[in-house]
């Protein structure tokens, strides 16, 4: 039979019973006059939205091919179908859509969406949105895109709808599904749909509680996870990003049983490192000879000891080099074409960054990490998706260095603030693929004020006196 694991992690409430009250309906296009005439959400009556629902099912399938290398060719897709409330102007940010998908491995597919509305007469009024109105364009690398749209004719009181599919070609499924976001949400389903021969696990991330239900249809088992009332998570102060706190569940396939034989699907690290390494727009360019900068080259010459070095280049291509204001590990435009522009992405200056320092011969190396507004990184699953930067890590003895070209302000000593506290991949060689994981963290470097006062009162009960504020560290 087929096996499906699910994982407790933290305070998680998992119910076996599949839902406290019937399902919604979920038929496209079938909006109800109550849905249209709601005034406000029942459980959180200041949000300007509201999802009435979000549902998803993950559907996979696979092939046996003869005479073939790879005999069985797997393949799955993602159907998701949301409804959602428009209760005020403060909501209507909500109908800006954006699809993200990974360009090479994913197509985006049936996308439908209408906007729907009451006349004077109490009328439904529907408004299909135009395939002309959908745009896509790749974000900040070749891999990954977006179709995004915005949804016509908003008012108070408006109800909008859309649904899609997302077909994997090179098989998978959505590692995470979230039941929670900025909007409220009043029904969240997610069912992963597989023949028995997969073997998959699913780890549910939840304080609230989660129904979980099963049933079996044709040879295939449907495991149901659903959330109902789910309220709205919105950035607080000295929250890294919502992303990390919003409640959801991780699916993975871990395996396919077919004939007696135990087929691993999970891909190491190593072999996402490997393409990584061998890819021109990272790996390649870390085998580049950037040209030489007179100025450089002559503050350079006058030094002997490494970490002046690389404090030299360190400073050097965060004056010279202009940010674009892209988060990336790529270097689509390739590292020469920056340096002679002296603008790039993160990706370009940072690949920079550790091409002079290792040229000057110090110990230097690329590290991908996660700022934390991108979120944590799942060590567990191999997913280059998780970076959004490349830095500079730097060894001098037994002193660690993490150099960001794109941070005007932070000195060498400092990790920065984005990535302090978090974990890096290590890019140790990209001869052998050699990697490892670092923790981006230094024990004595704290956020420090101390305050020194010196003061009097005198005979009209006036405070007189000096205070001296030092900032130290982080501070």
């Amino acid at each position: 039979m087929r096996k499906l694991i699910t994982v407790l992690v933290g305070l998680v409430s998992v119910l076996a019973v599949h839902s406290q009250q019937k399902d919604p309906p979920t038929n496209f296009g079938k909006v109800t006059l109550d849905e249209l005439k709601l005034k406000e959400c029942d459980f959180e009556k200041t949000a300007g939205a509201m999802v009435l629902f979000d549902v998803a099912e993950a559907y996979g399938s696979f092939n046996i091919v003869q005479n073939q290398t790879n005999p069985v060719q797997l393949s799955s897709e993602v159907e998701r179908h949301v409804r959602i409330k428009i209760f005020n102007e403060k909501g209507f940010r909500n109908a800006d859509v954006h699809i993200i998908f990974w360009n090479q491995d994913q197509e985006i597919k049936n996308l439908e969406a209408q906007t729907y509305n009451l006349d004077e007469s109490g009328k439904i009024v529907i408004t299909k949105l135009e395939k002309k109105l959908v745009y896509e364009r790749k974000l900040v690398n070749k891999f990954i895109s977006e179709q995004s749209f915005t949804f016509p004719d908003l008012r108070d009181g408006t109800v909008i709808e859309y649904k899609y599919k997302i077909w994997n070609k090179n098989f998978g499924i959505q590692n995470r599904w979230n039941f929670q976001g900025p909007i409220p949400v009043k029904f969240g389903r997610f069912e992963i749909n597989f023949p028995e021969e997969f073997v998959v696990t699913v780890i549910p991330k939840c304080s609230l509680p989660l129904y979980q239900g099963s049933r079996v249809k044709d040879n295939r088992t449907i495991e149901s996870y659903v959330m109902e009332n789910v309220p709205s998570l919105n950035p607080e102060p000295f929250m890294t990003t919502p992303d990390d706190y919003l409640q959801h569940v991780e699916p993975n396939i871990v395996a396919l049983n077919y004939q007696g034989m135990h087929t691993n699907t999970i891909v190491p690290w190593i072999a996402m490192i490997r393409e990584l390494v061998r890819d021109e727009d990272f790996g390649g360019q870390l085998k580049k000879d950037i040209p030489r900068i007179e100025e450089l080259e002559m503050q350079l010459k006058k030094l002997s000891d490494p970490y002046q070095k690389m404090t030299t280049i360190y400073y050097y291509v965060r004056s010279n080099m202009t940010w674009d204001g892209i988060n990336t590990i790529w270097a689509p435009k390739g590292i020469k074409e920056a340096w002679k522009d002296k603008k790039g992405t993160a990706g370009e200056i940072n690949l920079i960054l550790v091409n002079l320092l290792k040229d000057a011969g110090i110990n230097a190396h690329a590290v991908l990490v996660s700022t934390k507004d991108n979120g944590k990184i799942n060590a567990v699953v191999a997913d280059m998706r998780q970076f959004n930067k490349v830095m500079a890590y730097v060894t001098l003895g037994e002193n660690i260095y993490i150099l960001d070209g794109t941070d005007k302000f932070t000195p060498p000593t400092l990790i920065p603030l984005d990535v302090s506290n978090t974990q890096g991949l290590l890019i140790a060689d990209i001869q052998t693929f050699a990697w490892g994981w670092k923790k981006l963290w230094n024990q004595q470097q704290r956020f420090k004020n101390y305050a020194l006062l010196k003061a009097s009162i005198n005979e009209k009960d006036e405070l007189t006196g000096t205070v001296k504020i030092t900032s130290m560290d982080y501070a």
